[in-house]
């Protein structure tokens, strides 16, 4: 998902807040940060929910941003820590060959 969203320039609505929104008689140009958030913010939720199993997407699609849907995710399944993918390795590069086995080329 990180790809998709840094390749369509997206990944700012999962770190920046949504500007206030801009007075009805504001210029276009104030205008403007606010309503790219928004739609950005709603084509960044679409492509999470439409990679979600249904469940999922029933439970997330009714928040209102794409960094609600990723806190909840994370709360979820929690992010892999480096101490995790550190003892992986270590267990793969530590891990030995029984000495009746052959290797295979």
């Amino acid at each position: 998902m990180n790809i998709l969203l840094v390749c369509e320039d997206y990944k700012f609505v999962l770190v920046e807040e949504c500007p206030p929104e801009p007075a009805a008689n504001a210029s276009k140009t104030a205008k403007e940060p606010y309503d790219r958030w928004i739609k950005v913010n709603n084509k960044a939720k679409c492509f999470m929910l439409a990679s979600m199993s249904n469940v999922l997407r029933k439970k997330h699609e009714e928040m209102e941003t794409a960094y609600e849907i990723i806190e909840s995710l994370e709360a979820m399944f929690g992010a892999p820590s480096k101490k995790a993918r550190l003892d992986a390795v270590r267990a793969f590069m530590n891990d030995k060959m029984k000495k009746s086995s052959s290797v295979k080329f």
